[in-house]
């Protein structure tokens, strides 16, 4: 009787291994395409008026930038600011 309990056993172990090995395999050719080169402050989209939530729009043929990207979506009507001065903002 025990011999037949651990055949038992091993069978369902290497069942639900082979179940579970079968079940994490996938397609390499379907993974998307790396893209080679990174995004730029002119390819990222963005609409929406002032005071309401943005639509913003990254497409998918340039990477994600490694360093922060900095744009005026809507230039200001006050004095430019120089380094060194004071701010107020609302």
């Amino acid at each position: 009787m025990q011999n037949i309990g651990r055949t038992a056993v091993i069978g369902a172990v290497a069942a639900v291994a082979a179940f579970g090995l079968t079940a994490c395999g996938g397609d390499s050719s379907a993974a998307p395409a790396t893209p080679s080169r990174e995004c730029t402050a002119d390819d990222i989209k963005t609409t929406g008026n002032f005071g309401q939530v943005p639509t913003i729009t990254v497409p998918d043929d340039c990477a994600p930038p490694k360093k922060l990207l900095t744009k005026d979506l809507s230039e200001g009507t006050g004095k430019a600011a120089a380094a060194g001065s004071k701010l107020s903002m609302n």
